[in-house]
């Protein structure tokens, strides 16, 4: 190489990573007891190098696509670990919806904490609470199912002695 430094993977680079290495998956991390030979995992990485390599943005090394792969790999499962702890401190569903990529890379890596995410992104009982704010009844919304406020929300006055202090 000539010192420069590689572009960052395009959205067609790194669905084109995914797309390569999910149905491989169980072969490049196979369990003890069903190996794969070192040989043959440098071949599948190659493959798929070659088929990021066909987008024709940058020649992309199969350690390189590797790496990549190892870190979404590592930051899907960070982030949704985080998440769902924060959506289980604060009582209710993951806050942020996560990409297509995401969810496809944490289904095959992560299968379990994949199911998790998309539970706690369902509403959960089947009933919505509908809360009147200063004589205002929220409208419903026609895409998700939520509800859209109609009015000003306020908060409840703030009186001494209060711990919360709003």
């Amino acid at each position: 190489m000539s010192g420069e430094r590689a572009p960052a993977f395009t959205s067609e680079e790194l669905d084109k990573l995914v797309d390569g290495v999910l149905p491989q998956y169980t072969q490049l991390y196979s369990p003890p007891d069903k190996q794969v030979s070192a040989h043959q995992k440098k071949g599948i990485w190659h493959a798929i190098d070659k088929d990021v390599w066909t987008l024709g943005v940058y020649h992309r090394r199969s350690t390189q696509c590797r790496k990549r792969w190892e870190g979404l790999r590592c930051w899907s499962k960070k982030t949704a670990e985080a998440q769902l702890g924060m959506a289980s401190q604060c009582g209710r569903g993951a806050l942020r919806t996560f990409t297509p990529l995401m969810h496809r890379i944490l289904a095959v890596a992560y299968p379990e904490l994949d199911g998790r995410l998309r539970a706690s992104q369902q509403p959960q009982g089947g009933a919505v609470l509908t809360v009147v704010v200063d004589g205002v009844c929220p409208a419903p919304d026609t895409e998700g199912g939520r509800l859209a406020w109609a009015g000003p929300v306020t908060r409840a006055p703030w009186r001494p002695g209060s711990s919360l202090g709003i």
